[in-house]
């Protein structure tokens, strides 16, 4: 059985990603285990999975060092600059701090079909 990676929907109800490695962090280090090549279930918070993932980097750091790759390539893209993400990170884990340890995963989805895999 796969681990189940949530996501909270946005404010118009899905969770965004996008083609190729997406990242999420993630506080502490829960998620610091999965490794290279593991299939993960992508699902929205209690709800039905949206996608299978291949994990692709795992990292741990401070929160203050996140590295600029995973901001660009983070699932949200609101939240491509670290003062919106550190601000959606406080509402998510309440004392979220700026030195906080956190776990930044990067995934890829494993169902996306190239339209030339879907015409033969």
């Amino acid at each position: 059985m796969n681990r189940r990676l949530e996501f909270m929907p946005n404010n118009a109800g899905h969770a965004e990603f996008k083609f190729g490695v997406n990242y999420t962090v993630r506080l502490g280090y829960k998620w610091a285990d999965l490794q290279v090549g593991q299939l993960v279930d992508v699902a929205k918070t209690g709800g039905a999975v949206i996608f299978k993932a291949r994990v692709a980097d795992v990292l741990t750091c401070k929160f203050d060092h996140v590295p600029a790759f995973v901001l660009r390539d983070h699932h949200d893209h609101n939240c491509n600059d670290v003062h919106i993400l550190f601000s959606a990170l406080q509402e998510t884990y309440p004392g979220f701090k700026w030195d906080s340890e956190v776990t930044c995963v990067g995934f890829e989805d494993t169902t996306f079909k190239w339209d030339s895999e879907v015409a033969s």
